[in-house]
């Protein structure tokens, strides 16, 4: 073999090593989008949560139609877990900033939340209990979950 042929066999070599390294890292994402319903209405308010197979937990609030986005979740196989949204009303928490030597009147004029709050069973909450899993592709990946009350 050749000098220059020696060369450029370790260039090419060095150059599929690289390549080959590189693909390895970059990882492909999705973006998971959907309506969560329980027992067949909108879930008004709460947390959803992906849980990636390489333990990469990605979460997103959900709106006051059921409706949810999550982005960045790794590609694969993820987990599901919803939660109950537990929004504390200013306006109701006079007792509490009181005995924490604050002045309650100061927060009378706050606005009390409009969302209703409802409980998600406790099932829903882990990933093991759920039952809930969805496989994400590269891009958009479409996933309503129907809850059972």
């Amino acid at each position: 073999m050749t000098r220059s042929n020696a060369l450029r066999t370790a260039i090419a070599v060095a150059l599929f090593a690289g390549v080959s390294l590189q693909s390895g890292c970059n990882k492909p994402f999705g973006s998971v989008t959907g309506t969560i319903t329980l027992g067949g209405a909108p879930l008004p308010a709460g947390l959803v949560s992906f849980l990636a197979e390489d333990g990469t937990v990605v979460s997103a609030n959900v709106d006051a139609n059921g409706n949810y986005r999550v982005d960045n979740v790794p590609a694969g196989l993820a987990r599901v877990m919803v939660y109950t949204a537990f929004n504390e009303n200013l306006g109701s928490s006079g007792d509490l900033l009181k005995n924490q030597g604050r002045d309650p009147t100061r927060f009378k004029d706050v606005p009390k939340s409009s969302v209703t709050l409802v409980m998600v069973p406790q099932k829903y909450s882990t990933p093991e209990t759920s039952g809930l899993s969805v496989t994400v592709g590269k891009g958009e990946t479409k996933y309503d979950i129907p809850l059972d009350k």
